[in-house]
């Protein structure tokens, strides 16, 4: 079985079993984004320097920020080596295309709802709403539709976020697309990045992790488990050992 984005939900469902986090819209800023997604534009920013050390500080705030604290050294320490060899030219990038192949293939695998797959209009739009609060992040390859090994586990957990959680998300992909990209203009989605707060858990929430996970609310993933999920997910997505 190939593992991608269902098994960072799955992982996603059994470190946040304290509370219920769900991501709604807020109005477009050009202001700093506050919270984690701050602390990773920050870090991303750092890592623009080629320091070993600033790339390192960058892969773990963005698994930090998905409470992903527990992740192992290996997982950490593999991301980070991936990122420096991409700033030295010697590692490639990952593209949407590559992305969204990844996803749905394991979608298919667990025969999930349409909503639990993406496209590649999904993506992009996605991507392009992160940029807006996180231009550092976003892009970072210098090709619009390419990503560098930490920008694709980052858009991996905020969409897989997404999915789990927020209901406007749980549509098709395209129809998700409709409702969120201008009818008048392409190339801008008309509303910013979702920011958390809590809210009542979505049916499709509930009917989503029963599929993944059915006794995920009692269990606690231990660290072997989260290695090994989050280095078949970096596999899936082409990221280099």
């Amino acid at each position: 079985m190939s593992w991608s984005l269902l098994p960072t939900l799955r992982l996603c469902t059994l470190t946040l079993t304290s509370s219920v986090v769900l991501l709604s819209s807020v109005m477009a800023s050009d202001q700093p984004i506050p919270g984690p997604l701050g602390a990773i534009e920050a870090k991303a920013k750092g890592a623009k320097s080629h320091d070993p050390q600033a790339v390192r500080a960058y892969v773990d705030a963005i698994l930090d920020q998905a409470h992903l604290s527990v992740a192992p050294e290996s997982v950490r320490g593999r991301l980070a080596k991936a990122e420096l060899k991409f700033h030295r030219k010697e590692h490639k990038t990952i593209s949407e295309a590559e992305f969204v192949e990844a996803c749905n293939r394991t979608a298919a695998d667990f025969k999930l709802p349409d909503y639990a797959r993406t496209s590649g209009a999904q993506v992009h739009v996605f991507r392009m709403m992160l940029g807006k609060m996180a231009p550092s992040t976003i892009g970072a390859s210098g090709q619009s539709t390419d990503m560098t090994p930490a920008e694709a586990v980052f858009v991996a957990l905020q969409l897989a976020g997404q999915k789990v959680f927020n209901p406007d998300y749980q549509v098709p992909p395209d129809q998700w697309v409709d409702s969120t990209r201008p009818k008048n203009n392409h190339a801008e989605p008309k509303e910013s990045l979702p920011v958390s707060r809590l809210h009542q858990v979505p049916q499709g929430t509930t009917e989503l992790l029963n599929l993944i996970a059915p006794d995920a609310p009692g269990n606690r993933s231990d660290r072997a488990e989260v290695e090994w999920v989050l280095h078949h997910v970096m596999d899936s997505l082409g990221i280099s050992r």
